[in-house]
């Protein structure tokens, strides 16, 4: 009886490890659209010369925090450059890619 129960807990595992890495973002950034998000990567906004960039939703506040290290908005001198080519973000093949304008 003990034998049977080991081998119906290996058996329940191995079916939970086989569904879960199925999943498309267990590996990858996205699932679906919504985990996407386009955010600011440099501090200077994309209006004003910088960059941004798609990145999955979950990694979005590590930008965040790298943005509050930049210099005030009185001490910040970006260029005058509109650059701001991301229309939205996609998920594909577990990716999250930049949909342009």
């Amino acid at each position: 009886m003990k034998i049977i129960n080991k081998v119906f807990i290996v058996m329940a595992l191995f079916i939970l490890l086989v569904a879960v890495s199925g999943q498309q973002g267990c590996y990858g950034e996205c699932s679906s659209n919504s985990d996407c998000v386009k955010t600011q990567v440099t501090c200077c906004p994309c209006n004003m010369g910088g960059r941004e960039q798609c990145i999955p939703f979950m990694l979005s506040s590590l930008y965040r925090d790298k943005l509050k290290k930049c210099p005030s908005e009185d001490q910040l001198v970006c260029a005058a450059i509109y650059n701001c080519e991301i229309k939205n973000c996609s998920c594909v093949n577990g990716n999250c890619v930049e949909v342009k304008k």
